[in-house]
């Protein structure tokens, strides 16, 4: 549905700007996709912790790459230089020895492991279905890491950052909220 009237919307500024003896610009189409490459971003989780100015200069840095259902995007140890984030369809993750990982469809990434082992895919990654992705380059997937630490908290490798993190919270605290987390359900 959103394809159907983005298409409509195009084709009627297209037509406006003929009746209204306005040239085409390129521009303003262009200005509109960006635009609606950012409210994308705005709608998922991480790039909602972004500030606007940062999901706003963000679109001109993606480059968008269609892959047929049964596409193997990625294989392990393959080079792997973007975040890729679905904008449309769904892809599956393996490991090496072919064991389901996980399932990703609109507004998640993958790429992520291989930002952080350089660039070095780690799993095979195939399309389930015809897909369009975001691609970010390593560059700027690291710039905003580094920048914004609830960004690079979510992307913590595995997951075993986040849980030391929170480890090391439970431990240097004297709360008694925190101390329900590690109580037996015996001793409640």
């Amino acid at each position: 549905p959103g394809s159907l009237i983005r298409g409509l919307f195009f084709s009627a500024l297209v037509r406006q700007q003929c009746t209204q003896g306005m040239p085409l610009r390129r521009k303003t189409v262009m200005s509109i996709e960006l635009e609606e490459i950012a409210e994308f971003l705005k709608q998922h989780h991480p790039f909602d912790l972004l500030p606007d100015e940062e999901i706003n200069a963000l679109p001109k840095r993606l480059s968008a790459r269609y892959f047929r259902a049964g596409t193997k995007v990625l294989s392990p140890e393959e080079q792997c230089l973007h975040l890729y984030i679905i904008r449309t369809g769904g892809t599956e993750t393996r490991d090496p020895n072919g064991q389901l990982l996980a399932r990703l469809s609109e507004g998640e990434c993958f790429g992520v492991r291989a930002m952080y082992q350089n660039g070095r895919a780690a799993n095979n990654i195939t399309t389930l279905e015809d897909s369009l992705c975001y691609l970010l380059p390593e560059k700027d997937f690291h710039a905003l890491t580094g920048k914004y630490p609830q960004f690079s908290y979510f992307f913590a490798q595995m997951g075993g950052e986040r849980l030391r993190s929170g480890m090391q919270l439970l431990e240097s605290r004297d709360d008694d909220q925190l101390k329900l987390m590690s109580v037996k359900v015996s001793d409640l």
